[in-house]
């Protein structure tokens, strides 16, 4: 704030009061509510300081939780109004950086606390790989670059599946019914993206077009998504709250 007093730069504070008991993760629910409170904002862009080395440790925890093709396209540099043009740059270059022009920063003091499994690759696993691979940042970064396009291609085909049909809720039925399973997947991965949405495992959905392709007319399979389940009605995929008793 005093940085910014000085400056003559308007500066908000948000304060945010995170769950500490979530099935989640402290981590995971710090990460949502900053979001929410962003997207709350009224700006056109939100600038974001994310750069290569936290697109590293992202893209290695998206594969130690065995992500697919858009879990290894780690962070992007544009999504929607979020802009991080830092992704590129890494951590000991911006530190150059910020001592020669005198800046001044400050440092999370959980940043170095190794229960969390973001420092613990950070601190343990990484300063021992960039011992040994010293490139490591950026080449993750070009796997990543890599990843991002394959995902871009994977929703073209999506949406050339789809036949014209918008990628939202309801759905029409037909695509599902003569795609391959692997294309039919991949369609299903993009209509829950394209809303917003988590995507369930890989055996789950396949498990569901299988239930969608065999199901008899009197069957309604479905399948849940967080706190909501997809279902088939009127030949159409459509979604709706889980209600509980």
């Amino acid at each position: 704030m005093e940085i910014c007093a000085t400056s003559q730069v308007h500066c908000d504070v948000i304060r945010l009061t995170i769950p500490t008991i979530s099935d989640k993760g402290i981590e995971c629910m710090a990460r949502h509510a900053r979001y929410s409170a962003m997207q709350a904002m009224e700006a056109d862009w939100v600038m974001l300081g994310h750069h290569a080395n936290d697109q590293t440790e992202t893209v290695l925890l998206n594969l130690f939780r065995g992500s697919g093709i858009l879990g290894l396209a780690g962070m992007a540099p544009v999504q929607g109004r979020y802009l991080r043009p830092l992704l590129n740059v890494r951590r000991s270059e911006l530190e150059v950086y910020a001592a020669e022009q005198q800046l001044k920063w400050c440092e999370d003091e959980s940043n170095t606390d190794q229960k969390y499994t973001r420092n613990y690759l950070r601190h343990d696993v990484l300063e021992a790989l960039r011992g040994r691979f010293p490139s490591i940042d950026r080449n993750i970064a070009r796997t990543a670059a890599h990843a991002a396009t394959a995902n871009r291609l994977l929703i073209e085909l999506a949406m050339n599946d789809a036949g014209g049909s918008e990628l939202g809720f309801p759905f029409v039925l037909g695509p599902f019914k003569h795609l391959s399973t692997d294309r039919a997947t991949n369609l299903f991965r993009a209509l829950l993206t394209a809303t917003g949405r988590q995507c369930p495992s890989t055996d789950r959905i396949q498990e569901f077009i299988r239930q969608l392709r065999d199901a008899a007319p009197d069957r309604h399979p479905e399948i849940r998504i967080g706190a909501e389940r997809v279902f088939v009605r009127q030949k159409q995929l459509q979604i709706a709250p889980l209600i509980f008793d």
